[in-house]
């Protein structure tokens, strides 16, 4: 939280619990989503085109255990792009939703891959993309995993790019009290869940937040622990 600059009142976003349900209420009205939209643009416009939308890549897709066929699951998912190494777009045939395939290469990795399924399915999509389906392909493990809206707004590049953009030049991450409040709520909120299960994520960065639906919610849990277990 600390290197995305989100401070509330002057105090660290880890001391968030101080923030009165009546302050959490102002961050989510209308002004504040108003906000929110024109932040998006900003980011948008700063990335260009080429990271703002989709990454595609034209030819045969890779991973580090080699070429990614175009199909999966006898033609249900289409590969249309890489995000990358190891996370690809797909097209569902069935749902007729875009998804976003994890893939984990081997049998030494299925166990990393049986855990983050594991935690998704707990978590239950509310502060976590949620996991439509895995399966095993050949050498693979595969999640399917809900399509975020801009893959490369994570929220470091979010905070840079509203950062050089904003009119708020006196506020290092770019965002208005009332944003950053509600931004490093919705954060704690996410690891909070997370640790109502008894389960530490191990790799908490800005990096790993990205926006679903509108919302911000925690990536990459295939190094979950539960609480109490060695690392």
């Amino acid at each position: 939280l600390r290197d995305t600059h989100l401070m509330i009142d002057g105090r660290s976003a880890h001391d968030a619990k101080g923030i009165t349900p009546l302050e959490a209420a102002a961050a989510l009205d209308d002004a504040w989503e108003e906000e929110l939209a024109e932040m998006l643009d900003a980011v948008r416009g700063r990335l260009g085109p080429s990271m703002s939308g989709r990454l595609t890549l034209s030819g045969r897709f890779r991973t580090s255990g080699g070429s990614m066929p175009a199909t999966l699951q006898a033609g249900r998912y289409t590969v249309s792009g890489q995000v990358q190494a190891a996370v690809f777009y797909a097209q569902d045939s069935i749902s007729h939703r875009e998804v976003c395939l994890k893939v984990y290469d081997g049998a030494s990795r299925r166990a990393a891959a049986k855990r983050e399924a594991s935690v998704l399915r707990l978590l239950g999509g509310e502060t976590a993309p949620v996991l439509y389906d895995a399966f095993v392909e050949g050498d693979r493990t595969i999640l399917v995993i809900e399509f975020a809206d801009h893959q490369y707004s994570d929220l470091a590049t979010f905070s840079r790019a509203r950062a050089a953009a904003s009119p708020y030049r006196g506020i290092a991450s770019g965002l208005s009290t009332i944003a950053t409040r509600a931004v490093a709520l919705r954060l704690l909120q996410c690891a909070d869940k997370l640790h109502d299960k008894g389960l530490v994520h191990n790799d908490l960065k800005p990096a790993h937040f990205l926006r679903f639906g509108g919302d911000w919610k925690l990536i990459d849990y295939d190094a979950v622990l539960e609480e109490g277990e060695a690392r």
